[in-house]
């Protein structure tokens, strides 16, 4: 049986970001919220959600980070449905 290690920490990776996701219904999820929880390129993981059929409203607006810092154009998602 021929496993492929990478196709398995895609599913996991998927899966954080869906619970990221249902834990924050309505509202949108910053990138940095999602580096917090773990999820090491959120970008990658809204592409391949997107890619999945996810329909996934995308908009930037400054926030503050861990450390207090200012961000501008920080990406904040929000899943609208699925195709």
């Amino acid at each position: 049986m021929n496993i492929n290690i990478e196709e398995k920490l895609l599913k996991l990776v998927l899966a954080d970001m869906a619970e990221i996701f249902n834990a924050n219904q309505g509202d949108y999820v910053s990138t940095l919220d999602f580096l917090s929880e773990g999820v090491l390129s959120p970008a990658a993981g809204i592409a391949r959600l997107k890619s999945k059929g996810a329909v996934i409203e995308t908009i930037t607006k400054t926030a503050i980070d861990g450390s207090g810092h200012t961000r501008n154009r920080v990406a904040h998602y929000k899943i609208v449905g699925w195709v």
